[in-house]
């Protein structure tokens, strides 16, 4: 793990999905791309209900992004995204280089995760892939929340955690509000 952390002033992607209703058809991701208290970018892009096309929708938007060179770290809110969308942020970190953060309010439990996929048409699929991001993956605390962390460590997280989280927020606001007509819920 990487304790280092990130440099003043680089810039977070801080993604989180939008509310769905229903259990077929897409649902629209939002990044907010972000450095101190200066939001300088918004992504958009669509991800599956209940699909196995998170990691790759990620990967394709930041590597259109014309921030691809300045974003330095991946903010997520949980490693699900449009149900059960696993995100493989073990293969966003290998492939993209850049470390990545699952923030959540809840204590993530894989196992109770693992065995609700069981149950799911494609399940074995979604398995691999958790299987894959958490057995990468470094469990800390902060400020009340979970964080699920890969490429570096929480001493290199905690000194931008508030900013990070600010970004993600803003991520679920934004996606809320396009969504439903006005933002609801909290992170």
């Amino acid at each position: 793990m990487n304790n280092r952390g990130i440099k003043a002033g680089a810039r977070i992607l801080a993604i989180d999905d939008s509310y769905f209703s229903g259990r077929k058809g897409y649902c629209l991701a939002v990044g907010i791309i972000g450095r101190s208290s200066t939001v300088e970018g918004v992504l958009s892009f669509k991800v599956a209900i209940d699909g196995d096309d998170a990691t790759k929708a990620i990967m394709k938007a930041v590597k259109k992004s014309r921030f691809r060179d300045q974003v330095k770290i991946i903010v997520i809110n949980g490693i699900v995204l449009a149900g059960l969308n696993i995100v493989d942020a073990y293969a966003l970190y290998k492939k993209l280089g850049m470390p990545v953060v699952a923030i959540t309010r809840k204590k993530p439990h894989p196992e109770r995760l693992a065995a609700v996929i069981r149950r799911c048409r494609g399940g074995e699929k979604k398995l691999h892939v958790l299987e894959s991001s958490t057995s990468h993956m470094l469990t800390a605390r902060q400020d009340g929340y979970y964080l699920q962390l890969i490429g570096i460590g929480k001493k290199g997280v905690s000194p931008r955690f508030g900013e990070m989280l600010g970004l993600l927020r803003l991520a679920r606001i934004i996606g809320s509000g396009l969504s439903r007509g006005e933002s609801r819920g909290r992170m």
